[in-house]
């Protein structure tokens, strides 16, 4: 299987010798000087642009395109291709096949074709020109003067085929060389798995419960779809994606550990390889608000203590709880770690304090609060009951654990 990159690789070429066309220079019409010539290796003559990249494995034959370009007047050419022999193995060459005709005869002229000649290991030259003096047939532009066959011995590293002395002589002995080179590559075989990973984005707790859930692949990859993913405990939502990254929300539909698995060839890379497994687990451990239980005394008599402690539970054992208070009477102090509420009204204080609420905080910042409820600090209507020197009195609930919360009432003699 060979598989295609474009990559364009331009070198200029310095000085080179003209030079006698192996002997046929008799044979060339004559024809004009090639100044803006260049050459071009095209690894994938089957395809419509010069491709200088291919992959191919190992014992893959390939055919390759020697593409003239820029040429004017051309009626002969010389091409060295230099090429990896510890790689690769040349085959044979080509003057054209069915799908590449050769430029030489577009015009109607006829050509002779040179066999390959091996100029040393790892060199071929090949070597074409119109016959006869007919300058109507000579070309100008660009298209195939030769193809060879290689097959790859080596499929681990990367293979260069390069151009070399690219002469475009005439029949008066002028050699015009091409002014830009274009060599071809056979890129290393990718055997390497797509690898990938899954990255969380924590949902909204004002919002509806989903994850975010993204999958970063090591390489582009296709043919990845939301059936290849495989979830316990949740289900899937919202897949997008294309290439390297995807996403989707993941759903819970239990608490604790969801398994997400994306299995082994789930998706390929350009080369055909499948994906490696991956899993993980996603803990959701949503918050659960507290509560708050206890009913406030609504009634304290001036100069006597005023005290409730409300009663709070969080079912996260790693939450810790603050309470808060709302219209605090100035006369009284508030805990925000017991929630405890306390003070002493004196007789400047009495009157009614309305809409006081005491609530508690998880450490998620979830909040519950207990029922506004009223103080009302009353003044003492028989002081000979209260002439004493302390007196205390204390008004409960009954001590069950739904109900929360103890009144104290204290009578101090001012």
């Amino acid at each position: 299987m060979v598989f295609y990159k474009k990559r364009r690789c331009i070198e200029g070429l310095a000085a080179f010798t003209i030079f006698a066309f192996f002997g046929l220079s008799a044979l060339f019409s004559e024809a004009g000087q090639n100044l803006s010539a260049g050459c071009a290796v095209d690894m994938a003559p089957r395809t419509p642009e010069i491709e200088s990249e291919i992959t191919a494995r190992i014992n893959d034959e390939i055919m390759i395109a020697i593409i003239a370009q820029n040429v004017t007047d051309l009626d002969a050419y010389q091409v060295d291709i230099v090429y990896d022999a510890n790689g690769l193995t040349f085959l044979k060459s080509l003057e054209e096949t069915q799908d590449n005709q050769n430029l030489l005869k577009i015009n109607g002229g006829e050509t002779i074709y040179m066999p390959p000649k091996h100029i040393r290991e790892g060199t071929v030259r090949i070597a074409g020109a119109l016959l006869g003096n007919h300058t109507e047939n000579v070309v100008s532009g660009g298209g195939v003067i030769s193809l060879l066959k290689f097959k790859v011995l080596d499929e681990t590293r990367k293979k260069d085929v390069c151009l070399a002395n690219v002469l475009f002589p005439d029949s008066t002995g002028k050699g015009d060389y091409a002014t830009s080179l274009e060599n071809g590559t056979i890129l290393p075989v990718d055997n390497s798995r797509p690898s990938l990973d899954f990255s969380f984005t924590e949902p909204d707790k004002d919002g509806p419960v989903s994850i975010q859930v993204k999958i970063d692949f090591s390489e582009p990859v296709a043919g990845f779809e939301k059936n290849d993913i495989r979830v316990s405990g949740g289900e899937i939502d919202t897949f997008a994606g294309s290439g390297k990254t995807y996403t989707f929300l993941l759903r819970p539909e239990i608490e604790g550990d969801i398994q997400i698995t994306v299995p082994a060839d789930s998706a390929h890379d350009d080369s055909g390889n499948g994906n490696l497994e991956k899993n993980a687990v996603y803990s959701f451990n949503p918050n659960h608000p507290p509560s708050i239980f206890g009913t406030p005394p609504t009634a304290v008599y001036a100069n006597e203590t005023y005290k409730f402690t409300p009663k709070a539970e969080d079912p996260d054992p790693e939450d810790s709880l603050l309470f808060n208070i709302e219209n605090k009477p100035d006369w009284a102090d508030f805990d925000i770690k017991t929630g405890v509420l306390n003070g002493i009204p004196l007789n400047s204080d009495i009157g009614e304090y309305e809409n006081i609420r005491i609530s508690v905080t998880d450490s998620n910042g979830d909040s519950i609060p207990l029922p506004a409820f009223q103080i009302s600090v009353k003044a003492i209507e028989n002081t000979d009951s209260h002439n004493h020197d302390k007196t205390e009195t204390t008004a409960s609930k009954p001590d069950d654990d739904n109900s929360g919360g103890v009144c104290f009432i204290e009578s101090v003699q001012r």
